[in-house]
């Protein structure tokens, strides 16, 4: 069995600290800004407009890795009607309190809200992805 050192037997350089962001489940996270610490860093203080992804960083994740955080995220989030607390009710209501059904209209208008929704995001995705491939190829050259 390994053991750790005294804790005062442990170093390390901490010189910068990076402010991440990432739209949505796809893609890698990206700096949006390195922030310096301390007076004697060798790094400077710089915010990346548009984020800047890690040198070494793919820009894809692997699918077997993709495939192991989404499941988590399915375990994570679960069954949200274990969690307690009220649940979201946004169906319509007859007087008595019963649920009253969706009308073929209603139902169509969701559906195209949906649709429009999955279409928009998958444009953002494609955006993001020829983004990132972009500035991979300009720190290439």
């Amino acid at each position: 069995e390994e053991s750790f050192p005294d804790r005062e037997d442990l170093h390390f350089v901490l010189d910068r600290i990076y402010l991440l962001e990432r739209k949505g489940d796809g893609g890698q996270f990206l700096r949006v800004a390195e922030v310096a610490l301390g007076k004697d860093s060798a790094t400077k203080t710089a915010i990346y407009d548009p984020p800047r992804a890690f040198p070494a960083m793919p820009s894809k994740e692997e699918e077997w890795v993709h495939k192991e955080r989404m499941e988590m995220k399915e375990r994570r989030n679960g069954n949200r009607s274990n969690r307690g607390g009220r649940a979201r009710n946004n169906g319509r209501r007859s007087r008595n309190g019963c649920r009253v059904p969706d009308t073929p209209e209603i139902i169509a208008a969701k559906r195209a809200e949906r649709r429009a929704k999955r279409e928009r995001m998958q444009l953002e995705q494609a955006r993001q992805e020829t983004e990132m491939e972009d500035r991979e190829s300009m720190m290439m050259s």
